[in-house]
């Protein structure tokens, strides 16, 4: 069966899926539209364009296709930066439990983020559970503080030989130095790491699918953090955990990411229990105008 079928019924010959075409998959034949053999990317561009709605796209849910929204349901330009800058992490949450239902709209936000060649590669793991959200905090600072010691080391000796620590260095210097105050924090129950949120999200991708697995994950999680803003919840991303993640074995499993995968993006949700009153500023953009 082909990837592309064609109702010849509902075709007109506008030729709008031939145009739209990335792959060059489809060509006129006289009075019919022409699919060639080769794999399609299932992209949808076709269907999208489709005037008469003639296009069915193979493995793919005909019931998603819906009509796009119309100008009037798009925020204005304004409002949308002024919505993109009104996130921000949070890191103060309430004990409520967040609703599978608002999750489940979180991971569709992934779902639907765009990715390299539409490959698609990126699965999701949900940490609801406390117990397990509990073993992944302490595991991720244990290493991490574990680690410090090396860390500093091997910073002392690149002075010590008269090298410049780069910024890099800096930062990397000083969460080495914080890394055992945070394990003894931890010890006494309080959570510097998911700030106990009641809910840990982490995006993996199948290295072997996809060409630029790191660029396929943040667009995800930025639209996911997105929608769980719009849904009244707080976010906090957070990369000590794929640090670990992407050295531990004992952390995937953990987590149940396939050995395959590697850990791309990891962030915190919750109710935020903090209400910031106005924007903040930041840096202006440094732009290169050819």
């Amino acid at each position: 069966m082909e990837d592309i079928q064609i109702d010849p019924e509902l075709c007109i010959m506008c030729e709008a899926c031939i145009d739209i075409c990335v792959r060059r998959h489809l060509t006129r034949d006289d009075d019919t539209i022409k699919v060639s053999p080769d794999p399609c990317n299932l992209c949808g561009h076709c269907k999208a364009i489709c005037p008469e709605n003639a296009i069915t796209l193979s493995g793919l849910n005909d019931e998603e296709c819906v009509p796009t929204p119309s100008p009037e349901d798009i925020p204005a330009p304004d409002a949308l930066l002024a919505f993109f800058r009104s996130r921000r992490s949070t890191r103060r949450y309430k004990k409520d439990p967040v609703e599978r239902e608002k999750i489940a709209q979180i991971i569709e936000a992934g779902r639907f983020s765009p990715t390299g060649g539409n490959r698609q590669s990126l699965e999701y793991t949900v940490v609801e559970k406390p117990e397990i959200l509990h073993k992944i905090r302490d595991r991720c600072i244990e290493f991490h503080a574990k680690g410090s010691e090396r860390t500093l080391s091997w910073l002392a000796e690149k002075e010590k030989k008269g090298e410049t620590l780069t910024g890099a260095d800096q930062a990397m210097k000083a969460y080495a130095q914080v890394w055992p105050f945070r394990l003894q924090l931890n010890k006494q129950g309080v959570d510097t790491l998911f700030f106990h949120a009641p809910v840990l999200i982490v995006v993996h991708a199948d290295v072997e699918a996809s060409p630029g697995p790191e660029i396929d994950a943040g667009l995800a999680a930025m639209q996911m953090g997105l929608l769980a803003e719009a849904q009244g919840l707080g976010t906090c991303y957070n990369g000590f955990l794929i640090g670990a993640a992407q050295q531990s074995a004992e952390l995937k499993q953990l987590m149940q990411i396939p050995e395959k995968n590697l850990p791309v993006v990891s962030m915190v949700t919750g109710y935020p229990n903090v209400t910031y009153e106005r924007l903040v500023s930041r840096n202006p953009a440094r732009i290169q105008w050819i």
